[in-house]
Formats: C-alpha cells, sequence, structure tokens
C-alpha cells in the first residue's frame, strides 16, 4: 500500500500556496522585518561534512568545530577549489539536491565539495524553517570565516550552491563578506512565500558574491520570479510546471528541476542537451582555462 505524506507535511504544503496565492497576506503575518527570525532555535544542530574523491564512499568527514588543524581530520586540502552546497526545505545532505550535485562536481573536477547539513531545522513547518534563514545564513558564515583562517580558503576560490530555502541561506552567509567578496554565489529556485519585502541582507542578491548566478524553475509559485543575481536564468520562462515535470504539489519537497540542470552542467565530457539553457550551462562549466568562462 502507497502511503501519502504526513500531516506535518501537508498542513505546510497548504501554508506554501496560501502564500503563494496571496503574497499580501504575509504582511500581516509578519509585520516587522525584525520578526523574521527566530533566535529560538538552535543552530547548534547545523553540520558540516567534507565530501572529495578519496572519502566519498565513507560519507565525507564531519567537522569537527571546536579543533583547528584537525576540523576535517587533515582530510581538506586547501589548495582545490571549495563547493559549500546548502540543502532547501525539508531535505537533508543525505538527499537528492546534496548527493546528486556532490557526484556531478568530483565526476567532473577534484574539489572539496563540503555539505551543510540543517534539516533538524529545514524539517520543520516552512514558516519556522524560512524563520531560520537569516541564522542559519550566519552560522554558515562563521564556519567560511573559520576554514579561511583556519586551513587558508580563498574567498575568491570559493562557491556556495543553495536549493529553495538554501538559496537565500547562501545568500546571507555571502553578504557577510564584502571585501573581498565570495567568488561565486549560485541559488537554485530561491524559495519565494515569505520573501517579497525582505531586505538584502535576509537573503540572495547581488550583494552576495562576486558573481551571483540564479537558475529559475519554479517561478511564481514556490520558487521567486524576481532577479536576483548578476545573471538569472529562467528555464522554459521559468514556468513552475515544467516540459516533462507534470503536476505535482508535493514536487516542492524534493530538488526542483534547477538541481539537474546544474548536474547536466557539472558533467564532463559535456552532455549533449536539447535546451538552449542547458547548452549555455554546459558551455561556461566546461570552458577551457584558456577560454571565458564563468563558474555555476
Amino acid at each position: 500500500m502507497v502511503q501519502g505524506p504526513d500531516i506535518a507535511v501537508m498542513t505546510s504544503l497548504i501554508q506554501l500556496i496560501q502564500l503563494a496565492a496571496d503574497p499580501t497576506s504575509q504582511d500581516q503575518r509578519i509585520q516587522n522585518p525584525e520578526e523574521l527570525t527566530d533566535s529560538t532555535l538552535d543552530c547548534n544542530s547545523v553540520q558540516f561534512y567534507l565530501v572529495t574523491r578519496t572519502n566519498a564512499n565513507y560519507g565525507g568527514v564531519e567537522a569537527c568545530l571546536q579543533q583547528t588543524t584537525t576540523l576535517f581530520n587533515g582530510t581538506f586540502n586547501e589548495s582545490k577549489p571549495t563547493k559549500i552546497l546548502v540543502h532547501g526545505w525539508r531535505n537533508s545532505r543525505k538527499t537528492e539536491f546534496t548527493t546528486n550535485i556532490t557526484d556531478s562536481y568530483l565526476n567532473a573536477m577534484d574539489v572539496n565539495v563540503i555539505q551543510v547539513d540543517w534539516s533538524a531545522i529545514a524539517e520543520q513547518d516552512y514558516i519556522t524553517a524560512r524563520l531560520a534563514v537569516p541564522n542559519v545564513g550566519k552560522t554558515v558564515a562563521a564556519f567560511i570565516e573559520k576554514i579561511t583562517k583556519e586551513l587558508q580558503v580563498s574567498l575568491s576560490d570559493l562557491q556556495l550552491v543553495g536549493h529553495s530555502l538554501g538559496a537565500h541561506i547562501v545568500g546571507v552567509s555571502g553578504y557577510t563578506f564584502q571585501n573581498p567578496k565570495i567568488g561565486t554565489v549560485t541559488g537554485l529556485d530561491p524559495a519565494g512565500p515569505l520573501f517579497w519585502t525582505t531586505q538584502n541582507d535576509g537573503m540572495i542578491t547581488e550583494e552576495s558574491g562576486e558573481f551571483v548566478v540564479i537558475l529559475h524553475t519554479c517561478a511564481g509559485l514556490l520558487g521567486t520570479s524576481k532577479v536576483l543575481g548578476h545573471v538569472d536564468f529562467y528555464a522554459n520562462g521559468g514556468i513552475p510546471i515544467q516540459p516533462g515535470c507534470g503536476i505535482d504539489l508535493l514536487a516542492c519537497l524534493s530538488p526542483s528541476t534547477a538541481s539537474p540542470i546544474l548536474q547536466l552542467a557539472s558533467t564532463s565530457p559535456p552532455t549533449r542537451l536539447q535546451h538552449r539553457l542547458h547548452l549555455v550551462f554546459n558551455i561556461a562549466f566546461n570552458s577551457s582555462s584558456t577560454s571565458p568562462s564563468i563558474s555555476l
């Protein structure tokens, strides 16, 4: 017998549909910008895992945040580029967004992939998880500051990638570093509900990094349609019902179409793709070092 989603998921889904259908109601729910955080949530539950080509089969190494030179048990290589992945609502480091993009990166290049797991908070109802975004973002920023000081990670070689609420988390983290800025920040379907009136330091914007790329595949429903980055891609117009995906109101609980597009962009050699947008991502991601290129 196939089981349906639990009551908590359905309640949160109804919240999301109501928020997406009537954005003006958000101002009635939360009147003051100061209330867009919840300091009671324990951000100590946020975990960081290093995954590389040598330890991927073992699930990576969890950061020992109280240590210095043994932060990742000595397995971190500061000479390699570093990617930090942040999942979205109702997800974890073990769900598709994080695992698939981690695999795609490691198959294409020898990099450090740091998986951020804030699932203890993300599994809560949507409004609770959304209220935690600023604090989780600051927690990730504190971690980034730690690895730049103790592991000599260069901000220019750092890329943050976030999905849904995770996109705004990396936005908040990136905003913390202004001189210098983080090299590349990528937002995949940044969440829309409860972000219409948010200030720049509370969501992903151009100020979140030296180069901010946004990919929209659920614009106007669960994802925002706002132009937020230096470059905003709207796959098939960014519509919430993507070709071949059908209508699935529960899709918000899983990585959107944006995540597979980024996976395709990180394949090596390039994958033959039908849509022009996919081709653009492959050209950008797989350009040689002697050609003009951008990191996605």
